[in-house]
């Protein structure tokens, strides 16, 4: 189950440029971030780095009831040693930079929970918008 989520790169071509949306869809979970999803989300935001003709980015999450809801707990239960949570952490610290790396602004579209590692992605961006029912927290610092 830990894989079960999707990450959507959808272009609007203009003449005057491209607009990039990336929908991370992992809605049954709140969008929350496991390995996988780290490794795919990573994957589209250099992708995105190297588009010629982009003029910005909108990134939101699926399902209207979180952008990212925090690390996938799940698979934070099954890690055994430190060196698992520094593995995870750095995955994590380069899904961020490789959204700070894309040359042209990253818009994050904010709705539902933004939470955890989720916030820290959002921080990423350059443009955070937010919508009514837009909550953020650190929740782990409780």
């Amino acid at each position: 189950m830990a894989g079960v989520h999707k990450v959507d790169i959808s272009w609007d071509r203009r003449p005057g440029g491209t607009v990039a949306t990336v929908v991370f869809d992992n809605a049954k979970r709140l969008n929350v971030l496991n390995p996988p999803a780290l490794l795919d989300l990573t994957e589209a935001f250099l992708g995105l780095a190297r588009e010629d003709d982009l003029r910005c980015v909108v990134f939101s999450g699926a399902g209207g009831r979180a952008f990212i809801g925090g690390a996938d707990i799940n698979h934070m239960t099954t890690m055994r040693h430190p060196e698992d949570g520094r593995r995870f952490l750095t995955m994590i610290h380069k899904l961020c930079q490789a959204i700070r790396d894309v040359p042209v602004p990253v818009i994050c579209k904010a709705e539902g929970y933004t939470l955890g590692a989720g916030l820290e992605v959002a921080v990423s961006c350059d443009i955070r918008i937010a919508a009514d029912n837009a909550m953020f927290g650190m929740p782990e610092v409780k």
